[in-house]
């Protein structure tokens, strides 16, 4: 008898020990060249990307400000304000200035609720004024505001500047002028603005955990923001770039505003690489991964050797006991799979001999009955419904004798030509008309419907089997009939083109929204018929080809059939 020796190793132990050393070279390799790359791309995308975010929230800002140029091109050019200006008129100025300055519109909000500027003043060279607010104010606020609106007026004056800017805690006043074509001076505007408000749009550049900003008048007045961290304007020679204060890199962009405005942004360039820390996580985690993979891949590799001849054991000892169902599975190497294929053979040939011949011959005939049933059942409807229509038509009842013939022709082209993928239109648009006789009939003097061909050449072009009935029984149950009342259903054929015509179902029923026909997730839904429909075209005739819905809720529906105009059957 064999005994195992403690000085040789075991397939399974020597192969657990490779691939675990695999596995750790794996992990230290990937999880390093993961890093790398990552670093080496992230030092080159990221600096783009931070411009980028500094460049929108700029951006943001400067669109906002467009709202005050186009407010002084619209003073500039109302002839109503003309009046205000030159005559002091100041009946019906309000609602001029709340038509063209509108303080709740989208482009004056930062959110829904913040709007950048909260009040706006219209002077005239008299001193007379008209004042739009966003919030609602006491009596005694709005004269104090009044009172310092007009002081501030007479600084501007005296100051002789373009724009001049005052603060108010954490309110901005601006001052400027409005002008004719001729530039001269019509009179005076002062838009009041919340910086509140403004922070929020540059509160966006919080996921580099530090930045700074600062909104500064062309004369050096700064107007709000978290300053510059001691680097001031003569620093930031350029309009972009990175500036060095006290050994730390900063990357910067100045914004030429108007309104005598420049807005400042800096981010220390460090925190460029604040995106990088989930990459880096994401390397050694797919790093540590990898290598658990390996040990369990290992560990089943081991058990995957040493397993078959346990399992071939097994299965012989079942086919002992009488088990022959009992099989082999397959094995990637050679010789235990030559065993498998073996022993596999001898149980299927002794199970055909005792089991599988038997059971095989019942279901074959159970099949075969089943076949002959399915055949019988739809014939006998077919006959019963014929000998019933002769016998109506021996009646001379014309109309009950028409319905039974449409009724069976309906289903001897619904039911008994299901092998046929392709058949005329003129065959498929009679099946059609049965239908739309049979509703017709159905519903006396409520549906009517009409069948139109643009030329006879168009009978003879093949298209797949109950390609148009399906629309025409969807705009009888969910078109028309929804509506009750009067409905009617239109048919067209029509020649597109030289390689394609063109079915049209048009009814004026209820119609739908065609963007939410899918919300209907039972069989009900006529989408599912349309689409299967729609399949079965482009996969015949191509992506060119197929099925095209207009709807109206109230209107009606218009549904287009795109087919190729052949005369032959593409399979």
């Amino acid at each position: 008898m064999y005994e195992k020796s403690e000085d040789k190793k075991t397939i399974r132990s020597e192969l657990v020990g490779m691939l675990i050393a695999t596995g750790i070279t794996t992990m230290l390799v990937v999880g390093g060249v993961l890093s790398f790359i990552l670093f080496r791309w992230s030092a080159i995308t990221l600096k783009d990307d931070m411009n980028s975010d500094i460049e929108s929230i700029q951006q943001q800002f400067t669109n906002h400000l467009l709202f005050w140029e186009e407010s002084v091109i619209y003073l500039s050019e109302n002839s109503e304000m003309e009046e205000f200006f030159r005559d002091g008129l100041t009946d019906g100025v309000e609602q001029v200035l709340e038509q063209g300055i509108n303080l709740f519109s989208n482009q004056n909000m930062v959110s829904e609720t913040y709007p950048i500027v909260s009040d706006y003043y219209v002077f005239n060279k008299n001193m007379q004024y008209v004042g739009m607010h966003y919030y609602p104010e006491t009596q005694s606020a709005k004269n104090r505001k009044n009172k310092r609106i007009l002081d501030g007026i007479k600084r501007y004056k005296e100051q002789n500047q373009k724009f001049y800017y005052r603060t108010n805690g954490q309110q901005i006043e601006c001052y400027f002028s409005v002008y004719d074509a001729d530039l001269e001076r019509r009179g005076y505007c002062v838009a009041i603005f919340d910086m509140n408000n403004i922070e929020k749009i540059f509160a966006k550049l919080s996921k580099y955990e530090t930045y700074y900003w600062s909104i500064q008048s062309n004369g050096g007045m700064t107007i709000g923001g978290t300053g510059l961290n001691g680097i001031s304007r003569s620093d930031l020679v350029n309009t972009e770039g990175i500036v060095k204060k006290e050994h730390k890199a900063y990357l910067y962009k100045v914004c030429q505003n108007s309104f005598g405005l420049s807005t400042y942004i800096l981010i220390p360039k460090t925190k460029m690489y604040l995106n990088i820390r989930p990459g880096f996580r994401m390397a050694w985690a797919i790093s540590v991964s990898m290598f658990l993979a390996v040990i369990v891949a290992v560990l089943w590799y081991s058990r995957r050797i040493t397993y078959p001849i346990q399992s071939i054991i097994k299965k012989i000892e079942q086919v002992g006991t009488g088990d022959f169902e009992t099989k082999l599975e397959n094995y990637n190497i050679e010789e235990f799979q030559q065993i498998s294929d073996s022993f596999n053979d001898m149980t299927l040939k002794i199970d055909h001999l005792i089991k599988e011949v038997y059971e095989n011959q019942i279901l074959v005939k159970e099949a075969r009955l089943q076949y002959l049933q399915a055949q019988i059942n739809p014939h006998f409807m077919f006959n019963v419904l014929t000998m019933i229509a002769f016998r109506v038509k021996r009646h001379h009842d014309e109309e009950l004798y028409q319905m039974v013939t449409s009724f069976a022709g309906l289903m001897r082209g619904k039911l008994f030509r299901k092998n046929e993928v392709e058949i005329k239109l003129e065959e498929e648009m009679k099946i059609v008309g049965f239908y739309l006789y049979l509703q017709g009939e159905r519903f006396k003097d409520i549906i009517t419907y009409s069948i139109f061909w643009e030329s006879e050449e168009l009978k003879e072009c093949f298209v797949p089997r109950l390609c148009i009935e399906p629309i025409v029984e969807n705009a009888v149950i969910h078109g028309v009939e929804p509506k009750g009342t009067e409905g009617k259903i239109d048919v067209s054929v029509i020649k597109v083109s030289r390689n394609m015509i063109k079915v049209i179902v048009e009814d004026d029923g209820v119609g739908f929204d065609v963007d939410h026909m899918d919300d209907k997730k039972n069989n009900m839904n006529p989408r599912v018929g349309v689409m299967n429909i729609q399949r079965l075209i482009r996969n015949l005739y191509g992506e060119e080809y197929g099925i095209k819905t207009i709807s109206e809720l109230g209107k009606g529906t218009i549904v287009e059939v795109c087919l190729p105009m052949k005369k032959d059957k593409t399979i």
